[in-house]
């Protein structure tokens, strides 16, 4: 018993998906919505954002602290709200909060 030349194309071939992965999946074909647009013009369309920047004091203006480098990590000291003058932790909001012009911390 001899084995045939010719085998069938595999899913590889015939989808242009990697082996393992569903049709739909990241390589394969976009995947569409009821409105036939593709999830990357939804996003966009929507305005969608992946990491959003979001309100916190370590980007208010009225934020300081002081930035302490050392050998193997950063350490933050005296973190300060000048607007009501007290003591904040860096991922805390107010009401109040303005953001930065330049913000370089996150």
């Amino acid at each position: 018993m001899t084995r045939a030349t010719t085998q069938s194309p595999s899913m590889y071939e015939k989808t242009g998906n990697r082996p393992g992965r569903p049709p739909n999946a990241k390589g394969g074909r976009p995947v569409r919505s009821k409105s036939g647009l593709t999830v990357k013009q939804l996003k966009a369309q929507m305005g969608y954002e992946l990491y959003p920047k979001r309100r916190k004091c370590s980007n208010c203006k009225y934020f300081t602290m002081d930035k302490i480098v050392k050998e193997m990590y950063v350490d933050y000291k005296n973190m300060f709200c000048h607007l009501g003058e007290f003591a904040v932790k860096r991922l805390s909001c107010c009401l109040e909060h303005e953001w930065k012009e330049d913000s370089d911390d996150e």
